[in-house]
């Protein structure tokens, strides 16, 4: 970063935290269950200030039971690709 004033490691920690909320935020759009949106949609709001945790270990592993966590990153993954590749 003191070499060329950019921090390599910030692209790749804001694709985590967007594909994390992007994942815990469809889950509580698209859930039916009241006891799960009234958990998903204040972890998304967390999520999306930068604390993933409640997202990842509260909905996206234990009650999507994976599926969503691994939809977030693929969502990273694709992100990532493409910050690496438009430089």
């Amino acid at each position: 970063m003191q070499k060329d004033g950019f921090n390599q490691f910030n692209p790749l920690l804001s694709a985590a935290v967007a594909g994390q909320f992007g994942a815990v935020l469809a889950v509580g759009v698209k859930t039916k269950d009241k006891k799960l949106k009234a958990l998903a949609l204040p972890s998304a709001l967390s999520a999306a200030l930068g604390i993933t945790e409640p997202a990842i270990y509260g909905v996206n592993l234990i009650k999507g039971k994976g599926k969503p966590f691994l939809m977030g990153l693929a969502g990273e993954l694709q992100e990532d690709s493409w910050h690496q590749f438009s430089d």
